[in-house]
């Protein structure tokens, strides 16, 4: 459907378009092509299977991102699974947009309603008629930018339980196990005023991280308080193996302390990773 013609009641819009990154489609493409073009080349990773990326505002952990996203930039993908949290108390344990698309200002991204529909199969989703969540949003532009069209596969889990994370890798596998579209975990580190008490929990948790053992990333996650998005990224690990994921290569971390160079107070830990 040409973008003209959508109506608006079945787009849903952007609550953190102008503050957590740019609010016109000029600025905004202008920020995240800067990004990309300061990423150093990565040779030799291939086609990565998952991208695990950051969702702060832009200024904080736009370039962290674009390491994951540089990898695919050019590439096409018919479908793209984002996997994040939901940091709302919206009721339901496996959580979508109830909306036709997703408004950025670099314009509309269609949500995949058949997925989602075959996905309720197999797992309680509940869809939303309005949401704020940033941390899936956020991840659009980035992808729009890269990929050009797709279809959004948009999955955001409340509770990030380690049963919840098996459902959902076993749901996704069911539905999308034959094509094995991209998937996206979005997630930052520790959030602490200890800028000390991030770098090291941020150490523990991206050491577990590139293990490549989805259970023992989840413990080590969830008992340090080490990724807000540990639920997506437990998943996206679990899906992964079963897709032929042989590697997790850490692309680059840094924290909010060193990306402003103010270390007191409140410090986020980003990082980029690829499953491949």
């Amino acid at each position: 459907m040409p973008r003209s013609e959508i109506p608006p009641s079945e787009i849903r819009p952007s609550p953190i378009a102008g503050t957590w990154y740019p609010g016109s489609a000029e600025a905004l493409a202008r920020m995240v092509d800067g990004f990309l073009a300061r990423v150093p080349e990565q040779a030799g990773l291939g086609r990565p299977l998952a991208l695990i990326a950051p969702h702060a505002g832009y200024v904080y952990s736009g370039q962290v991102a674009a390491y994951a996203y540089s990898l695919i930039r050019g590439q096409h993908h018919e479908r793209v699974v984002v996997l994040s949290p939901c940091h709302a108390p919206y009721p339901g344990r496996f959580l979508t947009t109830a909306k036709r698309y997703y408004g950025t200002p670099l314009g509309p991204v269609e949500v995949d309603r058949t997925t989602l529909e075959q996905l309720a199969d197999h797992i309680p989703l509940k869809g939303l008629e309005y949401d704020e969540e940033h941390s899936l949003e956020i991840q659009l532009p980035f992808l729009q930018r890269t990929l050009g069209d797709f279809l959004l596969v948009p999955i955001m889990l409340r509770d990030q339980s380690w049963e919840d994370c098996q459902l959902l890798a076993e749901a996704l596998d069911a539905v999308l196990g034959r094509e094995r579209p991209l998937l996206v975990a979005s997630s930052d580190l520790c959030h602490d005023y200890d800028y000390e008490r991030v770098r090291a929990t941020d150490a523990a948790t991206l050491e577990a991280l590139v293990q490549g053992d989805a259970q023992a990333f989840w413990q080590v996650a969830w008992r340090r308080h080490g990724a807000c998005g540990y639920g997506p990224i437990t998943t996206a690990l679990l899906v992964a193996k079963r897709w032929g994921g042989q590697q997790v290569v850490l692309l680059h971390a840094t924290n909010s302390g060193d990306v402003t160079g103010q270390r007191g107070g409140y410090v986020v830990g980003y990082a980029a990773a690829a499953i491949v």
